[in-house]
C-alpha cells in the first residue's frame, strides 16, 4: 500500500500551495481514498492549523472550511435552519460517525467522486469554492477543471439565494454508497434537480420551461420525466442505468411534493428509503385553504415574531414547520425575556414535521404534549405568564430501530436490548397522543414500475373539503370544528356505538391493551372515517379500520412503560 517520506504542518497558504506544486506531494484532506502504489508518496500536507474547520455565516452566504467535518455538516444548527435539514439528511448515511467526524468537506469535493452526496446538494444550492490561487469558482465551473490541478481548496460558499431544498437518495442497505442520490431546490431563478451518483458526477437540470410554475400532480410528474431523460445513467456494481432512471423519477417526486395540513397526529414508522418524508410531503395540497379567520390568527403570530411581510398582507398558506432534531426546548415552545411563539405556534393551522423523531431530545418532545391536548402553549415567567394558540397537526416519521430495518431480521443489526432503547425515546403520554400510527414498508423494486394512474391532487381536496364540512356541520355552536378535537367529556355522544360494537371495542381495549386516551383517538378517527364515506353511524368496518391505525403499538412498544 501506499506511505509518505516526509510530513509537514503547514503554516500558512502559501507555504501548502508551494509544496503541492511538487507532483509527488498531496493534500490531507480528510478522507480515506488514496490509490495503493508500489512506489512511495512525497509529502504529506497537513492544512489543520489554518482555521479552515468553520463555519461562517452572514446576511448573503454560508461560508464552510475545507476542513470542516461532515459530522459538523450533520449537527450544525443555523445550516440545518436554513435547509430544514437537508443538509444533515445528504450526509447522515454516510458510512459512520467515526468516519463522518474524520472525512472533510474539501476531501469530500476535491476528489469529485460519482458517489458523492454533498457535491450533489452543493452543486443544487448554486455552492461557489475558494481556490488558493484561482479565487472564486462556481462549483459548476470547478466540477470541469483537470483532475490533476495542483490548488489548495479553501472554503466552500453557499449564497443564501435558496428558497427551499429538499436531499434524497436511495442506498441497497444503510451505509453504503448511494444507488443515485438527488436534490431539488427552489433558487431565485428558478427549480434546479442536481442527481448524482449515477454513477457519474452530480449534474444539474433546470426548469427553464417553468414546469413547477405551479406545483401539482402534473407538472411534477413532467419534471421528474424531464430529468430522468436528461440525466446520463450508467451501470456498476450497485445499479443498472435503467433501474437507476426509474429510482430518479421517484426521487424527483418525492423531493418535489410539499405538505401543509391535517386533521389527525400520525406517526410513519418505516426503514430509510421507504418514503415517510415523501409521504409526509405530500399532505398540503389535498386541505382546504386558510379562511379569514385563520388567515388573522396566523398572521398574529408571524408578525409578534417579526415573520409577517407585511407588503403581501395577510398570511395565505397553511405553515409547514420542520425544525431540525437539534432544535432547543426554548425554541420548538417558544422563549425569551419576553416569550416569543416557538416552532410550536408557528405551525398553528398547519403541519408540524418531526422527521427522524428519535434524535429529538426526550425532553424536547414532551413539551409537545400539553398544546397537542390543549391546542395551545402556555409560557410561565417571573411576573407574567403567556398563552399562545397551537392548534397544529403533528406529523412525524422514525425508522424502527438504529439501524433501520427492525422487524427484518435478515437486514437488521440491533440487539433486543439496542432496540429497546431506540423506541423508548419515544415516550408511552406521547404516543398516546398521535391519532394514527402507520408502518411504511420498503419500496419494492416492483413498486417503481407500477404505472398505474395515480390520483390527482385535486380530486383528494375535493373529498376532504367535503367530509370537513360534514362535521362542521355537525359541530356548529360547539367551540371546535374537527373530529379530532371532539373533547373527551363529548366523546361518546358523537361517536355513538351500538350494542354489539360496545362488546367489540371492550375486548379490543384489553386485548391491545389500551390507555383511556388511545381509546377515545380510536373513536375519533372511526367517526372521521364515517364521514368519509358520508356515513352518519360509525360501522364495524370504520372502527377495525381504526384500530389497525394503533395496532402498530403492539408491534413495537408492547410492554412499554
Amino acid at each position: 500500500m501506499g506511505y509518505f517520506n516526509q510530513y509537514v504542518r503547514a503554516e500558512s497558504l502559501e507555504e501548502a500551495y508551494g509544496l503541492y506544486q511538487k507532483k509527488n506531494n498531496f493534500v490531507l484532506g480528510g478522507m480515506l481514498w488514496l490509490k495503493m502504489r508500489k512506489r512511495p508518496f512525497g509529502t504529506a500536507i497537513d492544512l489543520s492549523d489554518l482555521g479552515l474547520d468553520q463555519i461562517e455565516e452572514d446576511e448573503k452566504e454560508f461560508r464552510i472550511g475545507a476542513y470542516v467535518s461532515l459530522r459538523e455538516l450533520e449537527t450544525n444548527e443555523a445550516l440545518n435552519t436554513y435547509t430544514k435539514g437537508a443538509f444533515a439528511e445528504s450526509v447522515k448515511h454516510i458510512v459512520g460517525v467515526q468516519f463522518r467526524n474524520v472525512a472533510t468537506v474539501g476531501g469530500s469535493l476535491w476528489g469529485r467522486y460519482g458517489f458523492s452526496d454533498v457535491m450533489t446538494i452543493f452543486r443544487a444550492m448554486g455552492a461557489k469554492v475558494q481556490l488558493h490561487h484561482a479565487g472564486i469558482l462556481d462549483l459548476d465551473e470547478f466540477v470541469k477543471m483537470p483532475r490533476k490541478t495542483r490548488d489548495i481548496l479553501v472554503s466552500v460558499i453557499v449564497p443564501k439565494k435558496v428558497k427551499a431544498v429538499v436531499y434524497l437518495s436511495q442506498r441497497n442497505q444503510s451505509t453504503d454508497f448511494p444507488v443515485l442520490t438527488c436534490a431539488v431546490a427552489k433558487r431565485e431563478e428558478g427549480y434546479v434537480a442536481a442527481v448524482g451518483a449515477t454513477p457519474h458526477l452530480a449534474e444539474n437540470v433546470w426548469d427553464k420551461e417553468g414546469i413547477l410554475t405551479e406545483i401539482n400532480e402534473e407538472s411534477i410528474e413532467k419534471f421528474a420525466a424531464k430529468v430522468a431523460e436528461q440525466i446520463r445513467f450508467g451501470s456498476n456494481m450497485r445499479a443498472g442505468a435503467a433501474y437507476r432512471r426509474i429510482v430518479c423519477q421517484v426521487l424527483v417526486k418525492r423531493a418535489c411534493e410539499t405538505a401543509v395540513s391535517g386533521m389527525h397526529n400520525l406517526l410513519f414508522v418505516g426503514p430509510p428509503g421507504a418514503g415517510k418524508t415523501m409521504i409526509a410531503e405530500r399532505i398540503p395540497g389535498i386541505l382546504p385553504s386558510l379562511n379569514t379567520k385563520e388567515r388573522m390568527e396566523l398572521s398574529k403570530i408571524y408578525s409578534v415574531c417579526g415573520l409577517l411581510e407585511h407588503k403581501k398582507g395577510l398570511m395565505r398558506e397553511r405553515p409547514f414547520r420542520a425544525p431540525h432534531h437539534t432544535i432547543t426546548p426554548q425554541g420548538l415552545a417558544g422563549g425569551g425575556a419576553v416569550p416569543k411563539p416557538g416552532e410550536i405556534s408557528l405551525a398553528h393551522k398547519g403541519i408540524l414535521f418531526l422527521d427522524e423523531l428519535t434524535e429529538f431530545q426526550r425532553e424536547t418532545l414532551e413539551i409537545l404534549r400539553q398544546p397537542m391536548e390543549e391546542k395551545k402553549i402556555c409560557i410561565a415567567r417571573l411576573n407574567a405568564s403567556y398563552e399562545y394558540p397551537a392548534d397544529f397537526m403533528l406529523v412525524a416519521a422514525m425508522n424502527p430501530c438504529k439501524c433501520g430495518y427492525y422487524p427484518d431480521m435478515q437486514r437488521c443489526t440491533c440487539t433486543s436490548a439496542a432496540i429497546d432503547r431506540y423506541l423508548r425515546k419515544v415516550s408511552r403520554p406521547l404516543l398516546d397522543r398521535i391519532d394514527i400510527c402507520v408502518e411504511v414498508p420498503q419500496v419494492r423494486f416492483r413498486d417503481l414500475y407500477n404505472t398505474g394512474k395515480s390520483e390527482k391532487s385535486e380530486e383528494i381536496r375535493a373529498r376532504v373539503v367535503r367530509t370537513q364540512e360534514i362535521q362542521k356541520m355537525r359541530y356548529r355552536g360547539e367551540n371546535f370544528c374537527f373530529n379530532s378535537h371532539i373533547p373527551s367529556s363529548q366523546i361518546f355522544e358523537y361517536c355513538k356505538l351500538d350494542k354489539k360494537q360496545e362488546i367489540y371495542m371492550e375486548q379490543m381495549y384489553d386485548k391491545l391493551n389500551l390507555t383511556a386516551r388511545t381509546y377515545h383517538k380510536i373513536l375519533r378517527v372511526a367517526r372521521t372515517l364515517a364521514d368519509m364515506d358520508e356515513s352518519e353511524q360509525i360501522k364495524m368496518s370504520h372502527l377495525n379500520e381504526a384500530l389497525c391505525y394503533r395496532n402498530i403499538d403492539k408491534k413495537f412498544w408492547e410492554g412499554m412503560d
